[in-house]
């Protein structure tokens, strides 16, 4: 089962079906298309894999690798099939290319075309422009930033840890980290920075029967729920708890 048909059968796919079984058909398929598109652009550009930076930024589901979907290589990630089924990707970069060179090759050459073959005639190669030295500054804002995007990632994981002890106890879905839960939890917590807000939320959870399942309804609530709008905030006032005043990192 080396090969992966994307067009055709994805959806019958024991790899696929490994990673919908584990986290959701909506959630694997959203997941997927950006890592179908990651491996496009690599691919196209020199078959080369996608870069381990850039796909651990993704905080893509440790079920592609575990399915081998994705396969992790020493030089990067890559996507199962991407060998055949990109190959007209290639075979459209190279035919762009050769339209491209007999279109300049037809008619008189210009006398800028001449003087640069000339230029070039004792076949050294072009000096290559130095990339410029970073300022202080700079080096100092990318640190900053970098600086930023750990600790938000990490206040993530403390929060689905909790979110998943109080899950384990009262039998509620457990929380995977996946990417587009990840955006959902950046935009709350810009607003909501405060982890003891979300501990005190999380652990007053149980004390609703309804978000249980009990009763008549089947429904449990996730994780998602308090991830939505200002849950958080209608989850404090519910028993009597006000938000801390720490703005944390968020913007101001």
């Amino acid at each position: 089962m080396s090969r992966l048909n994307i067009e055709d059968s994805i959806y019958s796919d024991e790899r696929f079906l490994y990673v919908v079984n584990k986290i959701g058909r909506y959630e694997t398929m959203g997941q997927f298309v950006f890592i179908l598109k990651l491996a496009q652009k690599y691919w196209k550009e020199d078959k080369s894999l996608m870069p381990k930076n850039i796909y651990n930024l993704g905080d893509f589901s440790k079920y592609f690798t575990e399915s081998t979907l994705v396969k992790e290589e020493e030089d990067g990630f890559y996507l199962s099939g991407s060998k055949e089924n990109f190959a007209w990707i290639i075979s459209k970069v190279e035919n762009g290319r050769k339209g491209g060179a007999k279109s300049k090759g037809g008619g008189r050459p210009s006398k800028n075309s001449e003087m640069n073959q000339a230029k070039t005639s004792d076949n050294k190669p072009p000096t290559p422009t130095p990339t410029p030295t970073p300022t202080p500054t700079q080096i100092y804002k990318s640190a900053q930033e970098k600086e930023k995007k750990n600790l938000l990632k990490d206040n993530y994981q403390k929060v689905l840890a909790m979110w998943n002890k109080m899950a384990k106890e009262h039998h509620l879905p457990i929380a995977q980290e996946t990417l587009i839960r990840f955006k959902k939890f950046k935009t709350v917590f810009k607003r909501h920075p405060n982890l003891e807000d979300w501990n005190k939320a999380i652990y007053q959870i149980p004390k609703d029967s309804f978000k249980l399942g009990l009763g008549n309804s089947t429904w449990k609530v996730k994780i998602d729920w308090l991830l939505q709008g200002d849950n958080i905030v209608k989850q404090l006032e519910d028993f009597g708890l006000s938000e801390s005043l720490n703005s944390g990192w968020g913007d101001k």
